[in-house]
């Protein structure tokens, strides 16, 4: 793309309240200047291989569906696939991206976004308003009413061939994030579908739900690519079964600052890291390794590794629909004070990969300590296997020959499952499950196949998994009580998932509480102390209601290595708290044009 001089938008959001997501990060940051040597080519060359979870032989490219979606969820999705922005953990503000300019107006109501000029989609077209107001019409028709950002769009609206103007009902914190952070879509090719989800808006949110809205995402599900149109950097070359290839897009965003030629994502476990990066056959892996592979790993000449900030952890799902002592608040908390949390975390992840968190709250420390002004009224339930003894015979249970047996007087007999390939979730299902035993609860491990797990969760057809709790889907502090309260929750026939109840619980701080209504002012109050005092009183509910068991607070951390395939690399450490994941620092710094070929 043509490069320019970018004058970003700074007004805040209510900036007075501490509402800070309005903003954009970094003004000029990724301006869009041309690169040493861009334009013709020059100075470029070599391949940036990363490790991706993917399977290319099954995955579709046909975005607007994510959940199969190959890649777009990938943390190299921004070098082929761009959103407006990418998130800033750390200070709350977006990093442009395919936007210039990202404004919430909370007087007028309105979110506005201003796009970049000269970029092109890999079909030679101009990347338009009306690409990216489609693809805010499409993921309204893909949203149900419990979404933070599309229940809140009255009208999309497409002012001239650079802005869209989004009129909200209401402005909260976090309000822009799902549309600045949305996959954008090219018209040329959903164009059919992002006019009908345009029509259908009309409709409200009547339309979530209904038959309509299964026909419709059925239809769009059913379209199939053997490439995407895209605007990236990078453009789809080749795959195989466990590659794929991109080359360098120069008409596509940052194309004329970016230094490799190609990028690619391969396939790889978390035991192929060590290998693979002494061989070359990757440049950067943001798995988690086991304490062994990590020292291994660092021992390689050029690795270096990256932290990053994670507010959440590993934990433990129960599910109280298939067994019925689990919703017994006491048996929960026995279970907490009958495993040693350190010993687990120690053996998952080593003392690199975890975070002390004594406030099981639910939250991260940091978001912990953001919401409640006393931690204090938190308890925590330290390894004590006296305390979880007494738990269990308060809760009706018995011990004989060394064995529990529940209040009906049976003994009782669970498995404790996990994705197979996930080393440090195996290390933790198999230490965790010798220490129940230990303690006389008899529990199993058995591992399961990736795909497996993830759609067993939501159906509800498991004893005990190792699960994340904690902001998992969303930077804002609300993130960790939709997961821990919703997600693989739904209770409904098809979707039974954990069968946590989330209405009128008994708890001693509150009386009876509903987390539902709760939870509508934790992540959609227009006021930000109240939405702090919000999540405040979930984390409290939490502490005392423990939907997921937590475990251990993860610290992330990425290695890349330098020397074979890559030259050099200058990472902007504000982008430090950033996810891995979502908006990766390295990737940033591709982007930039500050990571080189060898």
């Amino acid at each position: 793309m043509p490069s320019q001089r970018i004058e970003l938008s700074r007004r805040r959001l209510v900036q007075a309240s501490g509402l800070g997501a309005a903003a954009l990060a970094g003004a000029g940051v990724l301006s869009g200047c041309k690169a040493d040597g861009g334009g013709s080519g020059g100075g470029r060359g070599g391949r940036f291989t990363m490790v991706a979870d993917m399977n290319p032989v099954k995955q579709h490219k046909n975005p607007p569906m994510e959940d199969d979606a190959l890649l777009v969820k990938q943390a190299i999705a921004p070098l082929f696939y761009p959103k407006p922005a990418l998130y800033d953990w750390n200070s709350a503000d977006y990093i442009p991206m395919l936007a210039e300019s990202v404004d919430v107006d909370d007087q007028a109501k309105t979110l506005t976004f201003v796009l970049r000029q000269g970029v092109e989609w890999t079909d030679g077209e101009s990347v338009t308003a009306t690409d990216l107001a489609g693809t805010f019409k499409l993921a309204w028709a893909l949203a149900d009413s419990s979404d933070t950002t599309w229940p809140y769009v009255d009208e999309i609206t497409v002012v001239d061939e650079r802005t869209v103007e989004l009129a909200l009902s209401k402005v909260f914190e976090g309000v822009a994030y799902k549309a600045a952070t949305a996959l954008v879509h090219s018209y040329a090719r959903y164009g059919e579908f992002m006019d009908r989800a345009g029509d259908l808006m009309s409709k409200g949110s009547d339309f979530w739900g209904s038959d309509e809205q299964t026909a419709f995402t059925s239809e769009l599900s059913d379209l199939s690519f053997e490439d995407w149109v895209s605007c990236g950097p990078f453009r789809f070359q080749e795959q195989s079964d466990n590659l794929v290839v991109f080359e360098l897009h120069e008409e596509g965003l940052f194309g004329d600052k970016v230094k490799f030629q190609e990028v690619a994502a391969r396939v790889a476990g978390n035991t192929d890291i060590l290998p693979f990066l002494r061989s070359g056959e990757i440049d950067y892996a943001t798995n988690v390794l086991t304490p062994n592979d990590r020292e291994a790993v660092m021992e390689l000449d050029g690795v270096v590794e990256l932290e990053h900030a994670n507010y959440s952890g590993g934990g433990i799902a129960l599910n109280n629909n298939r067994h019925g002592e689990f919703a017994d608040v006491r048996v929960r908390k026995a279970m907490l004070h009958a495993i040693d949390r350190d010993a687990v975390a120690e053996a998952a992840v080593g003392s690199y990969g975890y975070t002390e968190n004594h406030y099981d709250s639910g939250y991260s420390v940091l978001h912990t300590e953001e919401i409640l002004s006393d931690t204090g009224e938190l308890v925590y339930y330290e390894y004590d296997v006296d305390k979880a003894a007494g738990l269990m015979e308060e809760a009706g249970w018995s011990k004989d020959g060394g064995s529990w047996s529940g209040p009906d007087g049976k003994a009782k007999k669970y498995t404790l499952i996990a994705p197979e390939g996930w080393t440090d979730w195996t290390d933790a299902a198999t230490a965790i499950a010798a220490q129940l035993q230990d303690f006389g609860l008899d529990v199993e491990f058995n591992p399961v196949p990736q795909e497996d797990f993830l759609t067993i969760l939501p159906s509800g057809e498991y004893d005990m998994a190792i699960r994340q709790w904690g902001s998992t889907l969303r930077p804002m502090p609300s993130g960790a009580a939709e997961w821990n309260f919703f997600y693989e929750n739904l209770r409904t026939k098809g979707e039974p998932g954990m069968g946590v109840e989330t209405e009128g619980i008994e708890t001693e701080a509150f009386g009876k509480v509903s987390v539902d209504e709760i939870y509508q002012d934790a992540f959609g109050s227009e006021d930000y102390d109240e939405m702090l005092a919000a999540n405040g009183k979930i984390a409290l509910i939490f502490n005392e209601y423990l939907p997921r068991l937590p475990i251990w607070e993860g610290k992330h951390t990425s290695r890349y290595r330098i020397g074979l395939n890559i030259g050099s690399v200058e990472v902007d450490d504000d982008y430090a708290d950033n996810n891995p994941t979502l908006d990766n620092q390295l990737l940033i710094a591709l982007l930039q044009g500050k990571v080189t070929p060898a």
